[in-house]
């Protein structure tokens, strides 16, 4: 029986804190592994900067998804068994002798302690994986689409405000940075 294959959970709606260790969906589909760095409850859905490849990126929660976790064991660990058969008398000795004898002929051998697999953290903080190498262009274009995606932030918390004319302005610095025209 073949098991079904892990898909990341893009967009789940966990609470993800800081130091929590999550996937992240680059805009070319790409996946890495990511750290959050800090969370905007102000608007909702929240909104994440992250740690990816050693640089620091506002998301949001379509593009992270928890990773995934480890395998559960399907045997428990070898060991020695938990309860230990009881003693017995031994031949040419009789019961009345080995029921009255105040310590037993020989200690029981040591027993190891029966122990749980240990339990891993879900959100346990994951070392980063060395940055990987981009091209100036691509590294420029997503710099650009950060910036863009605050900007976008910016306007949305300003027209939970009912503040129209800022929400404007900072939809055309987002537009005017996707776009590359000057303001």
């Amino acid at each position: 029986q073949q098991a079904a294959r892990w898909q990341p959970d893009w967009g789940a709606p966990i609470p993800y804190a800081i130091g929590h260790s999550v996937l992240y969906r680059r805009p070319d589909g790409s996946v890495a592994l990511a750290k959050i760095e800090a969370v905007d409850n102000s608007i909702d859905p929240p909104a994440y900067t992250i740690e990816v490849d050693g640089a620091i990126r506002d998301t949001e929660r379509t593009h992270i998804a928890p990773p995934p976790k480890p395998p559960a064991a399907d045997s428990p660990p070898p060991g020695p068994p938990p309860n230990m058969p009881a003693m017995t008398p031994s031949a040419g000795q009789d019961s009345a002798s080995a029921s009255s004898a105040s310590f037993p002929l020989a200690p029981p051998p040591p027993s190891m302690p029966q122990s749980d697999p240990p339990q891993i953290d879900e959100f346990a903080p994951v070392p980063p994986f060395p940055p990987t190498p981009t091209p100036p262009a691509a590294s420029q274009y997503l710099h650009n689409v950060a910036e863009a995606q605050k900007f976008a932030k910016y306007a949305a918390s300003s027209l939970q405000f009912d503040d129209v004319p800022s929400g404007v302005h900072y939809l055309r610095q987002a537009l005017a940075i996707l776009t590359g025209t000057p303001q």
